[in-house]
Formats: C-alpha cells, sequence, structure tokens
C-alpha cells in the first residue's frame, strides 16, 4: 500500500525571504562551465534508440 506524502511546509518570515533571496540569485561563471560540463557528459550517455527494431 502507498503511503503519504508530507505536505509542503509553507515558509514565512526570514526563512521565507532567504528562499526567496536564493531563488534570485544569478549562477556564477564558474557555476555555468560546471553545469556545460556535466550537460555535455549526460549528453554523451544518452542513447538514441531507432523506432525500427
Amino acid at each position: 500500500m502507498a503511503s503519504q506524502i508530507a505536505a509542503t511546509p509553507v515558509l514565512t518570515g526570514e526563512d521565507a525571504l532567504r528562499v526567496l533571496e536564493e531563488a534570485r540569485r544569478m549562477p556564477t561563471e564558474e557555476t555555468r562551465r560546471a553545469f556545460k560540463k556535466l550537460k555535455e557528459k549526460f549528453s554523451k550517455m544518452i542513447v538514441k534508440v531507432d523506432d525500427d527494431y
């Protein structure tokens, strides 16, 4: 039997402000480079499947 998923907590006050500040923060150039590197590695792992088995 499946278990229930807990409700998402509601943030207020300083916690809510901290989450909003983090969401607005732009990624650094270092973060962008790391993302690009990971994206390239994962794209090499993807295998396209031909529809004509």
